[in-house]
């Protein structure tokens, strides 16, 4: 079964404008990367696919919906994920500027996502 979770991207506007900044100084011939850093890591929410012993497997990449956006993109900005049974994720959401709800949950056989 699976089963749909949505997190606001929180900054999602400060991101793609480190993103972009990280790609121009790439192409000026500047370690980009080891400059601005990782845009995908400096970000605030996600959900992580992650094995039983709680050790990240692999990210999980999701659809981002801008239906509900401010004009800059700080705020509103959801991204869904489209979540599996049998696996166990660590997700990364953002309630406001300052704090983030962090947790592990499964996709239960009914489609329904338990905290745990």
């Amino acid at each position: 079964m699976k089963a749909s979770l949505s997190v606001e991207a929180i900054g999602h506007d400060t991101i793609e404008y480190l993103r972009w900044g990280s790609n121009l100084l790439d192409d000026c011939g500047l370690p980009g990367k080891s400059i601005v850093g990782n845009p995908v890591e400096l970000a605030g929410w996600g959900i992580w696919d992650v094995r039983e012993d709680r050790k990240v497997k692999r990210m999980i990449y999701g659809r981002t919906d801008y239906s509900n956006a401010n004009s800059k993109g700080s705020r509103g900005v959801r991204i869904w994920y489209t979540l599996e049974s049998g696996h166990l994720y660590f997700v990364r959401s953002p309630t406001s500027w300052r704090n983030v709800d962090e947790f592990y949950c499964r996709v239960n056989d009914e489609g329904d996502i338990e905290r745990e």
